[in-house]
């Protein structure tokens, strides 16, 4: 008897010691399906290098919730992958087998799907670490937002556990491309469609309403990115709590199928607690925001803005920008000065230029600026320095983002046109501007193109004498199309 004591124990030793749940995992990553996941990432990360970093300008806030949404849209695929690895057992035939192994059964259930998740959160490192160390180099403002990143990866956890646990309940060989279907749509639902009025459940009007009101129970729900504001609606960390506690929810689930135990329950409840604590700020903190923007006025009204000082260059035209666009100022005052040229100096001439809140998505209706300084928007896309150059030139002539604007008679509205359209095509501004605002720009049936003809066959000298004579009254409004040379 004494000689089989010995060989018995240490055959006890090493399978407790080969089936530990840390081992597990280790396999369950080495060896999983969700593994050979992992280089999807580069697929949204060629995509979001090759549209958002062609420009010299990266902004914290866009990278930030950029990171966010690709992490959201992959996570449906791990969650598929999830469900294939928790039905294995019952597709080969194994769940009696396992049951007699030394790790009681729930242990193995969560040891399990966290090899999933381990390889879910290196995907979601994949993608946010080269583009948090891109921007990096090249922000020159601010720094990171971390929520959005949070909640990509919380909601990589969460599609797994999902997943999981209806792979657990449900094993069939259908039940992973069903469940990578329905988290997608579901997402994206809730997300992006809810109360929206356009939706697949249109005909479901109070699923559609009560959903819309708690869009942001979805990662992919949108937020702005707003260099003043930050992420708006600040709900990040609720989410992480609706995610993160729901992810506890369905474990707890897949550990009661096998055994009821009282840490499964305890598991369950506080996981419930989190979760619907964190759905509960989020439905609360967004009241009736069947529509983003009521949400973001009703956090702003609350909310400091970040402040900053301008950064200033040029002569004889000071050009103001946030700092965070400080890479595009030299573009900005050399395009501008060529635009502003033919019109610098003279009276009514604006002296300084200045970017208004190159983010916004809560603008009071009116902005006013101080006499003889014009409000530009500058975004970060390709076209951003584009579209400012057409900012520049309009309100020089014209008042911009105010009730004036609108006052002018047409007619005066129209002899400012023609030469805000000359200003951008003398400076070489001319990609589609010509389209735009000169050969099928009408007044009365006739083009405006023969007005702007004619005043581009004046010679500098002539334009420059009528400049002085009547660039005040064109300004003021007192000029129609027949007043033009």
């Amino acid at each position: 008897m004494a000689s089989t004591a010995a060989p018995l124990g240490g055959i006890r030793q090493r399978s407790k010691t080969g089936w530990s749940p840390r081992r597990l995992v280790g396999l369950e990553f080495k060896r999983g399906v969700a593994t050979w996941l992992i280089p999807l990432a580069l697929i949204p990360l060629w995509f979001i290098i090759r549209q958002d970093f062609t420009t010299p300008v990266s902004l914290w806030v866009e990278t930030s919730v950029t990171i966010r949404t690709a992490l959201d849209y992959l996570g449906p695929v791990f969650g598929g992958a999830a469900a294939w690895v928790a039905a294995r057992e019952h597709r080969r035939g194994a769940g009696e087998l396992l049951e007699t192994t030394p790790l009681p059964a729930p242990r193995r259930w969560v040891a399990t799907w966290a090899g999933t998740a381990l390889a879910a959160l290196l995907t979601g490192l994949v993608v946010a670490v080269p583009l948090m160390t891109l921007t990096a180099s090249r922000a020159t403002w601010g720094g990171p937002e971390w929520w959005p990143i949070i909640v990509g990866l919380s909601a990589m956890v969460a599609h797994t556990a999902v997943g999981f646990a209806f792979g657990a309940w449900f094993p069939s060989r259908f039940t992973a491309p069903v469940m990578t279907v329905l988290l997608f749509l579901g997402e994206v639902y809730v997300g992006e469609f809810a109360g929206n009025g356009a939706t697949i459940l249109t005909l479901v009007s109070r699923l559609d309403n009560l959903i819309g009101e708690g869009r942001y129970l979805s990662p992919v729900a949108e937020t702005s990115e707003d260099l003043a504001y930050g992420i708006w609606p600040a709900v990040g960390m609720w989410q992480t709590m609706w995610l993160l506690g729901g992810s506890v929810v369905m474990l707890a689930l897949v550990a009661l199928r096998t055994r009821r135990s009282a840490g499964a329950f305890l598991a369950l409840i506080a996981g419930l607690t989190v979760s619907l604590g964190g759905a509960t700020e989020i439905v609360q903190r967004t009241p009736g925001s069947l529509y983003f923007f009521t949400a973001f006025a009703n956090h702003t009204r609350a909310a400091t803005p970040a402040t900053f000082v301008p950064t200033c260059q040029g002569d004889p035209v000071t050009v103001c920008l946030h700092p965070a666009y400080g890479a595009w100022m030299d573009e900005v005052v050399t395009r501008s000065d060529r635009v502003l040229a033919p019109i610098a100096g003279r009276p009514g001439a604006p002296v300084a230029i200045t970017q208004l809140d190159p983010t916004p998505r809560y603008t009071p209706v009116d902005i006013v600026s101080p006499e003889g300084t014009v409000p530009f928007y500058l975004w970060s896309g390709n076209a951003g320095v584009d579209e400012a150059m057409r900012d520049i030139a309009r309100c020089s002539i014209q008042s911009c983002y105010d009730e004036r604007q609108f006052a002018l008679p047409e007619e005066a509205q129209l002899a400012q046109e023609v030469v805000v359209t000359w200003l951008l095509i003398q400076a070489g501004e001319v990609d589609e501007l010509t389209d735009d605002y000169g050969l099928y720009f009408q007044y009365s049936g006739e083009p405006l193109t023969p007005y702007l003809d004619r005043f581009a066959a004046l010679s500098p000298a002539e334009r420059g004498l009528w400049f002085d004579r009547y660039l005040t009254d064109l300004l003021a409004g007192r000029l129609t199309l027949a007043d033009l040379p």
